[in-house]
């Protein structure tokens, strides 16, 4: 149906202000077709409002021209799979794509996008959404890019996970993150004698309290920057 069709009343299709209150009047099918192909800005915005079917809000998300109007149909979303669609296919459109992130509650999409998504805002945006901490433990073991594994370390209070990943993670920025979090001194230790990375066994050294374990770990590592100092004896 044209849109000069749809305003059969005499007067409405040139007057924008009668086309925008006549919108009150319409049914879904037609006030879809004028959100989508009304000329004014206003009577698109108001048709907008009126409609609940997220498939039709999602094409307007993707393809009105007015930014306003495609955040005003992406608030009325709440289907977590439309919503990822709308992330998945708004590649060109940051915004959009923040916008629809932002209202996916959906643990398992955002677990998802924080361990796959390439775009680290993104990635980032879907982790800090999360807290549940066995999901946190998750993408911290299994993100693909680091600096997300390392974020999510430092949400994550369970010291058994961080202990896995203080010890294995393949990054030393995250084991440090790790580290930076455990209390254990057998832990850490053993990171501070064994861990591959400087950076790592710094980090371990200046968490030891014992002294005596200090100076073990400095004599078989050459770690002596955070041994106690000997005090002078000014006589």
């Amino acid at each position: 149906m044209r849109i000069k069709d749809i305003y059969n009343k005499q007067g409405q299709y040139n007057n924008s202000k009668k086309r925008k209150k006549a919108v009150d009047d319409l049914d879904d099918d037609i006030l879809s077709n004028i959100a989508i192909s009304d000329e004014n800005e206003q009577v698109r915005a108001k048709a907008v409002e009126k409609i609940n079917n997220p498939v039709i809000l999602r094409d307007i998300a993707i393809s009105d021209e007015n930014e306003s109007i495609r955040v005003k149909a992406i608030r009325k979303i709440n289907d977590p799979t439309i919503l990822l669609n709308l992330f998945k296919n708004s590649a060109e459109i940051d915004d959009i794509r923040q916008l629809a992130l932002k209202r996916i509650n959906d643990s398992s999409i955002l677990t998802n996008i924080a361990k796959n998504c390439q775009d680290l805002s993104f990635a980032e945006i879907a982790m800090m959404k999360i807290d549940d901490e066995n999901i946190l433990a998750d993408i911290a073991k299994n993100s693909k890019n680091y600096s997300i594994r390392a974020k999510a370390v430092k949400r994550i209070t369970n010291p058994t996970v961080l202990t896995d990943i203080a010890k294995n993670d393949p990054h030393e920025n995250v084991r440090a993150k790790a580290v930076a979090r455990i209390d254990y001194q057998d832990v850490l230790r053993d990171i501070a004698k064994n861990d591959p990375h400087d950076s790592v066994r710094v980090k371990a050294v200046k968490r030891i309290t014992n002294p005596i374990d200090l100076l073990e770990i400095a004599k078989k590592t050459k770690v002596t920057k955070f041994l106690p100092k000997k005090k002078k004896c000014n006589i």
